[in-house]
């Protein structure tokens, strides 16, 4: 049984926890959602705003997080059709979003989601960015307005890391970025120099050729215990 010091532990966090004044924004500073994983159980949604800012909100269990997205997408599909309804259809001209070349990660992903949302939204409930499906050929439009330039190195690969669903909210499956650099010896670094970065063809752990002899070595020697 738990000792008296650990119910009353438990009973003053619940207690502090209960007299905390809720957190509360409108729906329509919310700007995109996504389900996510928090200590590798997929209970978590992560939620940003159009000031920036975003948060992990934990649920107790997978299905509530799930009826819970299930409904903000609703409510998010509602929205929209209301906007519509008001500005009609095809009006208002040509999406001045699609023109920014704005280095904003949220932008590029909004660039691309914004062009028939509606009509893809009804479609299918999955992986979402604003209640709006993610597919192969929206992620090529980002490729290439990175590839034009039109976002910078960093936007782009930030906007890898949401799909994949990385998050700077969990320590576990923070954003990762490739390791580009091989000089960190000289006071100045020569960009047009190859030989500041690292060969891209070649792993990390084969780099420098002693690293790379010493893991072909370990590769040769290797017994495999299942026989």
């Amino acid at each position: 049984p738990p000792s008296a010091e650990t119910t009353t532990a438990t009973t003053d966090e619940h207690e502090s926890i209960a007299h905390k004044e809720p957190k509360r924004w409108p729906f329509n500073d919310l700007r995109e959602f996504h389900r996510r994983r928090y200590q590798l159980q997929k209970i978590a949604m992560e939620f940003y705003l159009h000031d920036g800012s975003n948060f992990l909100l934990v649920f107790t269990n997978q299905n509530d997080r799930n009826d819970f997205h299930k409904k903000l997408t609703l409510v998010d599909i509602f929205q929209n059709q209301q906007k519509r309804l008001k500005v009609g259809v095809g009006a208002g001209g040509k999406n001045t979003a699609a023109d920014s070349k704005s280095n904003d990660t949220l932008n590029q992903i909004s660039v691309v989601t914004d062009e028939n949302r509606l009509q893809r939204a009804v479609k299918t409930i999955g992986s979402r960015v604003a209640g709006v499906t993610m597919t192969e050929y929206d992620t090529k439009k980002v490729t290439d307005r990175w590839v034009k330039g039109e976002m910078s190195n960093f936007a782009y690969l930030m906007f890898l890391n949401t799909l994949a669903g990385r998050t700077f909210n969990d320590i576990s499956q923070y954003p990762v970025f490739p390791w580009v650099l091989r000089d960190y010896d000289s006071d100045r670094l020569e960009l047009s120099n190859p030989a500041v970065f690292r060969d891209l063809s070649k792993p990390m752990g084969a780099q420098t050729e002693p690293r790379a002899s010493e893991f072909r070595d370990r590769f040769a020697t290797y017994e495999d215990p299942s026989g």
